[in-house]
């Protein structure tokens, strides 16, 4: 398979051909499950190039800049090279040179700073019968993006390892980040990000997310938000930092401290095929 590294730009001289979240951990490491959970996006930035993490931070910034003094349509894959489309990446067949697929990305678990916590693999099950979500710590997938834009994830874990984290229950096996407490209401996963409410100061309604644009460690960077218009016609995508906006529980709108006329009045984003598939 051709890969191409997730990044153009500036990034693409830094980072790495097929790098993604994090690099793939050894499969025999064992667990420490008494430890602290590890800083896998430190280690992810640091098995890239050096300076693709100030990279990116530049580009990011360059970025936030462009949607609030821009009146410009921005194009994801020039103003933001690197940027992954987490409504893309839900649904990306996961394979295994030994086995072949073994499942596909369910969902991301974010920690309160926006770092992945978690990769949520579906297992698939039978006609979507016994359909088990594990979630994987973020460093034992790794994600590839081909010529045509479609991405790939890699994984060294095999089909009975998720079997046997998939009837765990409480337990943690070696391979998962956390047990299933990433579906209590209150964490904060990607799939309850895409498609949420958005309530401004006064508590009203002023957007819902139409994606979220990840860095190409799996980082929960921008929210693209979709503002005014009735039912999705004449609404503007515009993008905000994911920071901004506050999330609570997954049956509670997000709160972000902007009115609807002040993100009426950020830059249009516009999206592109084969750079983050961000679609209006």
């Amino acid at each position: 398979m051709n890969r191409l590294m997730i990044s153009a730009a500036a990034i693409a001289l830094l980072v790495p051909v097929g790098a993604a979240f994090a690099a793939p951990v050894p499969k025999e490491k064992p667990a420490q499950q008494s430890a602290q959970p590890a800083d896998t996006m430190s280690e992810a930035w640091q098995s890239l190039k050096t300076g693709a993490y100030d990279a990116w931070q530049a580009t990011a910034h360059a970025f936030d800049e462009m949607t609030r003094k821009s009146q410009q349509d921005l194009i994801v894959a020039t103003a933001l090279p690197g940027a992954i489309s987490g409504k893309q990446l839900i649904g990306t067949p996961i394979e295994s040179a030994k086995e072949g697929r073994v499942g596909s990305i369910a969902d991301l678990v974010f920690g309160n700073d926006n770092r992945v916590d978690a990769i949520v693999v579906s297992d698939g099950g039978f006609l979507g019968i016994n359909n088990a979500q594990i979630p994987v710590k973020p460093g034992l997938v790794s994600i590839f993006r081909e010529k045509n834009g479609t991405l790939r994830a890699r994984t060294n874990v095999t089909e009975a390892q998720l079997d046997k984290a998939s009837v765990g229950g409480a337990f943690v096996t070696r391979i998962e980040a956390m047990s299933e407490s990433f579906k209590d209401a209150k964490m904060k996963t990607l799939s309850r990000l895409i498609g949420a409410t958005v309530a401004g100061p006064d508590g009203k309604t002023v957007a819902m997310v139409n994606d979220v644009l990840l860095s190409p460690v799996g980082d929960a960077q921008f929210a693209l938000l979709s503002v005014g218009g009735t039912m999705g016609v004449g609404s503007k995508q515009v993008a905000v930092k994911a920071s901004t906006l506050q999330f609570t529980r997954s049956d509670q709108p997000l709160k972000t401290g902007m009115t609807e006329a002040q993100l009426k009045s950020l830059a249009p984003i516009r999206g592109a095929t084969g750079a983050s598939s961000v679609s209006n």
